[in-house]
């Protein structure tokens, strides 16, 4: 759970850092430092997707203990898989046109250009197609999938509990059914945030994959550049969202940040 909150924050710093060019303009270290955001919000973005649906197997197979091994694991792949992007793309500068009131002006700013485009290297489909695998097909059908387990395995342990609640009264029989109470709650919770994470992030990832992949349909095109929007401001909502997910359906996550926030006070 802290995994995913941290690599939920870090998804809405890179968002932010590729957006400043929009409202401050193109400074030279600016762009550099989203050369290496692009890479790092891939990386991000695949740890993102893969430790939810870790949290996912976890609350199916009660017995998954290895939650830090699985989380290095996940953050190995993530870094390897985005490292790639690091030849992909290249910095280079480019004049603008400024005007200032009546006088007009060329400024050479420093921009980041797709050096290899999918469309004319081999190397780059392949790349975009397993990266679409790893962050939009594999993971859906994996998430369609857990939430149907989720759900099942949710109402069954709804109806134990209530068999214990309604037997007997006894101090290990009310241990049990608050246990049972608090399982429940945890699969609410990821259960809330798989199908959230279906209807909010992807819609974003296959709008990408369709203007990669349809380049000389989609391009130029108002509509799409609609969806484009609509889709990113639902991909952001979904990051602040998850994080007042926690605060309210996870227990020991709220404790520990109301501990923490006493001790930084």
């Amino acid at each position: 759970m802290l995994a995913l909150s941290i690599e939920s924050l870090l998804l809405i710093v890179c968002g932010v850092i590729l957006c400043l060019p929009h409202y401050i303009g193109y400074f030279r270290l600016l762009v550099l430092v989203q050369y290496y955001t692009l890479v790092c919000r891939e990386a991000v973005w695949y740890a993102f997707v893969w430790t939810l649906v870790g949290m996912g197997l976890q609350q199916c197979i009660q017995s998954f203990k290895h939650a830090p091994f699985y989380i290095c694991i996940i953050s190995s792949f993530a870094i390897s898989s985005a490292l790639p992007l690091v030849w992909q793309y290249s910095l280079t500068s480019e004049e603008i046109p400024t005007s200032h009131m009546t006088n007009t002006s060329n400024n050479s700013v420093t921009l980041i250009e797709n050096i290899q485009p999918v469309a004319n290297n081999t190397l780059s489909v392949a790349y975009f197609w397993y990266s679409s695998s790893i962050s939009i097909f594999l993971p859906i059908f994996l998430m369609a999938v857990l939430c149907l387990a989720l759900t099942v395995l949710m109402f069954k342990r709804g109806d134990i509990s209530q068999t214990f609640n309604s037997s007997c009264r006894s101090s290990a029989t009310l241990i049990l059914h608050r246990n049972r109470v608090d399982e429940r709650a945890k699969i609410r919770l990821v259960l809330q945030l798989l199908v959230l994470m279906v209807l909010m992030m992807s819609p974003l990832g296959v709008l990408n994959f369709l203007c990669h992949s349809l380049i000389g349909i989609l391009q130029d095109n108002t509509t799409v550049t609609v969806f484009s929007n609509i889709a990113t401001v639902l991909f952001h909502m979904y990051l602040v969202l998850s994080q007042q997910l926690y605060f309210c359906y996870h227990k020991q996550y709220r404790s520990t940040l109301i501990s923490m926030w006493d001790c930084c006070c």
